[in-house]
């Protein structure tokens, strides 16, 4: 097994890391207009300053308001906008569309890594979009990942954190030690 999942977190305490990124993966389709539309403009809440569409250059690309957005949010080279930081927290607890991520790799090759798991095949091979990124899905993606699947999405990614709205609490994974 490529993770571990952790004691759920109580509360949500940022560390500053040395080599790490924290990055959330933010579904627009849960938010309303106005949001998407400070994000078309890449105005403030702030979070939307370093942000990459996961649907860019794939075939979603035509839906763009329901699109999952890659924001970096703190970095070893720039602090987290505390305004940011507020309003995911708020919205992750009443929209679930918030995904926290901590990696060691940048934006864009975070994105191109997360990219690869938006499609599934069906048995019949028809090929569907994958909602791992929204936090009610993720504790059954990551019980469904086959080991080479689960080697590869662990591979650029440290931990994953999210609210869970089904205990009211956030739930950690991490990569195992000996994976890294």
């Amino acid at each position: 097994m490529f993770y571990a999942k952790k004691q759920v977190v109580e509360n949500f305490g940022r560390k500053r890391h040395q080599v790490r990124s924290l990055y959330a993966i933010i579904d627009m389709a849960a938010f309303n207009p106005l949001t998407r539309m400070e994000l078309d403009r890449k105005q403030k809440i702030g979070c939307f300053t370093y942000s990459v569409s996961l649907f860019e250059n794939t075939p979603e690309e035509i839906y763009p308001d329901l699109a999952p957005h890659l924001c970096l949010i703190e970095s070893p080279s720039f602090d987290a906008d505390e305004d940011a930081l507020n309003y995911l927290h708020k919205s992750e607890k009443v929209r679930n569309a918030v995904i926290w991520l901590w990696s060691s790799y940048p934006l864009i090759e975070l994105q191109k890594h997360l990219q690869i798991f938006l499609n599934s095949s069906m048995k019949n091979g028809r090929e569907v979009l994958f909602r791992f990124y929204d936090p009610r899905v993720m504790p059954a993606f990551f019980n469904i990942l086959q080991e080479y699947q689960a080697e590869r999405f662990w591979n650029k990614i440290d931990q994953c954190m999210f609210w869970d709205t089904r205990i009211g609490q956030y739930q950690l994974y991490e990569r195992k030690e000996d994976e890294k």
